[in-house]
């Protein structure tokens, strides 16, 4: 019982240090972006644009949205459900739909201009990159929810760093096709970052409640 105390307790500790930091990162991100910064990136990564990294940044950036990004979320919550883990799947409903309605607040609230001459022609606001938020979420959720089930070493090490790419090359793709700033791409990181944090505080504040009944 006093283990299970302590590990709540820390896990508490970590979730306000991460969500307190993360929103004060996101907050200052969405008051100086875009940056000297940003420009010089951007600019830089034009020069890197070819037809055949097109293709491939175009099909990265498929993941983290649309009905590939749907199917992959469905997976996970139906895995979640079949396997009765409760606390991973409200933690994966909550954070995905506080995800989605904070881009969409957060974008009409700050209204960034995106960077001229990108690759793909949308109408929407720049910041925060909505893609890099559902991306950081959903992955670090695969992560958060199946690491402890695999014991190889080498397999979850595999496993967290595949997850971890996945979710630094759907954001390098947003800059890439020039869509994006690098703000708001890490700005978004932050942001995905603080709702999971938030979210796991409150529900373990909520679990300890009702434990303490």
């Amino acid at each position: 019982m006093s283990s299970f105390k302590f590990h709540t307790h820390s896990l508490l500790q970590l979730s306000t240090i991460l969500l307190l930091s993360t929103s004060i990162s996101f907050i200052l991100f969405a008051i100086y972006s875009p940056t000297s910064l940003d420009k010089f990136i951007s600019e830089k990564t034009v020069t890197l644009q070819n037809p055949l990294l097109t293709k491939i940044m175009l099909a990265v950036t498929a993941l983290g949205s649309g009905w590939i990004f749907g199917i992959l979320t469905l997976c996970l919550l139906a895995l979640l459900l079949k396997k009765s883990l409760w606390f991973n799947l409200l933690l994966a409903i909550f954070s995905l739909s506080l995800g989605w309605l904070f881009v969409k607040t957060f974008k009409e609230l700050f209204h960034h201009a995106r960077p001229q001459n990108a690759l793909q022609h949308l109408a929407s606001y720049s910041f925060p990159s909505g893609h890099a938020v559902m991306s950081f979420i959903l992955f670090s959720l695969v992560i958060y929810c199946f690491k402890n089930n695999i014991q190889h070493k080498i397999i979850k090490f595999l496993f967290i760093t595949s997850c971890s790419l996945l979710i630094l090359l759907i954001g390098f793709s947003r800059i890439y096709l020039n869509v994006h700033w690098f703000s708001d791409v890490l700005g978004g990181f932050m942001l995905g970052l603080s709702i999971i944090s938030g979210v796991i505080l409150c529900l373990n504040l909520f679990q300890k409640s009702r434990k303490e009944k």
